[in-house]
């Protein structure tokens, strides 16, 4: 009879996969190890050997999962000069101050427009903060103009 061998790395995958699934749905409050490790085919202690905390699960989900999906989704496009392109060409007609950096202030905005999403979804879809989040990014905005001399 063949002893089944454990494959690690598959175990995590498997878990970090399903917790993504939960957190996403369910906000990373509305989920629990034992649900993660319900809906996987792994023990409570092969989760606890990957991840000793819910806390360390969750910032693994972040810095694995939600970073890449982030760069693929934005960042990389704003490489092929989406936002970017846009704030140079408003420095160039004189609305953006010069000493602005294109790329940081496009990074900014996408990362800003996203985690939006992510803060008002977690307060159950309260517009009033998703307004308030956006009037604060549309002060930054402001903030990039060129201000006419006296």
């Amino acid at each position: 009879m063949a002893v089944k061998k454990r494959n690690l790395e598959r175990t995590r995958a498997q878990i970090m996969a399903v917790a993504f699934e939960e957190i996403f749905r369910n906000g990373y409050q509305g989920v629990s190890v034992n649900d993660i490790v319900q809906k996987t085919d792994v023990t409570k202690g092969a989760f606890f050997h990957h991840f000793p905390t819910k806390q360390a699960l969750g910032y693994a989900v972040v810095d694995e999962t939600v970073r890449e999906l982030t760069i693929s989704r934005w960042i990389r496009p704003l490489a092929a000069y989406e936002i970017e392109t846009y704030v140079k060409k408003a420095q160039k007609l004189g609305f953006v101050r010069k000493d602005v950096k294109a790329r940081q202030v496009a990074e900014f905005i996408v990362m800003a427009h996203e985690g939006f999403f992510g803060i008002v979804k977690g307060l159950g879809g309260d517009k009033k903060v998703y307004y308030s989040l956006y009037e604060s990014l549309r002060t930054y905005m402001e903030a990039l103009k060129v201000r006419a001399t006296a």
